[in-house]
């Protein structure tokens, strides 16, 4: 057998058996009383932001409202994407926490640009008008006075990330945001879904640098 056979062939095997295992998945969908909790904070979301669309809101700080509309959204479309136990429960602190986006934006407020550490924002894609979600890892020194160093992390290919465990995961320390220095800033975007920034995504990940992520992200100039 040629080697480009046995090349092809190997591909073939490591396809099905991939495959297999993605058939094989374990699925936690949440329960009845957790779903009614979902549809009807997934209602008051929507309304809320539908109400700050109407009334001019920042569309910057509507987009950091709406990724979390979306995720919900998304997880709902695909559930065999509840992939754990604790899917379901981070599919309601998502839409807690776009919730309580919105009643700030409606008060004129919003914290969660003032906020250095771990902070989830969103972005409206200029290539098709999809908002994405990134995080960010801002260190305490920031005060937004002075450029700071940008690094985007690229993330490789998560079998079990998708939109609400991106933002779950974003909110809080996790393995890569651990800054070893304090001078500079870390961005890692979700590059739609779950793709391999490093090989096969280069054009999903590259989009966010593209598509409006800012050289000082988005922190406002006079904080």
């Amino acid at each position: 057998m040629s080697v480009l056979k046995k090349t092809v062939l190997l591909c073939v095997m490591a396809a099905a058996l991939v495959v297999a295992q993605d058939q094989g998945a374990k699925v936690f969908p949440p329960t009845t009383d957790q779903k009614a909790e979902i549809h009807k904070k997934l209602a008051e979301l929507s309304a809320r932001i539908a109400a700050l669309g109407s009334n001019k809101a920042d569309p910057q700080l509507l987009a950091d409202v709406q990724i979390y509309k979306k995720a919900v959204e998304y997880i709902l479309r695909f559930p065999d994407e509840f992939f754990g136990k604790n899917y379901a429960a981070e599919t309601i602190t998502a839409l807690d926490t776009g919730i309580g986006r919105a009643i700030e934006l409606e008060n004129g407020t919003s914290s969660w640009t003032k906020k250095t550490g771990n902070v989830v924002r969103g972005f409206v894609s200029r290539i098709d008008g999809g908002v994405q979600p990134y995080g960010l890892t801002i260190p305490a020194s920031y005060d937004g006075k002075r450029p700071m160093r940008l690094d985007i992390w690229l993330h490789g290919t998560q079998q079990q990330l998708n939109e609400v465990h991106f933002l779950q995961q974003q909110a809080g320390p996790h393995e890569t945001s651990q800054i070893l220095a304090d001078d500079y800033i870390m961005v890692e975007p979700f590059a739609r879904m779950n793709h391999s920034c490093v090989k096969r995504s280069r054009k999903a990940c590259s989009s966010t640098q593209r598509a409006g992520i800012p050289s000082r992200p988005a922190l406002p100039a006079s904080w």
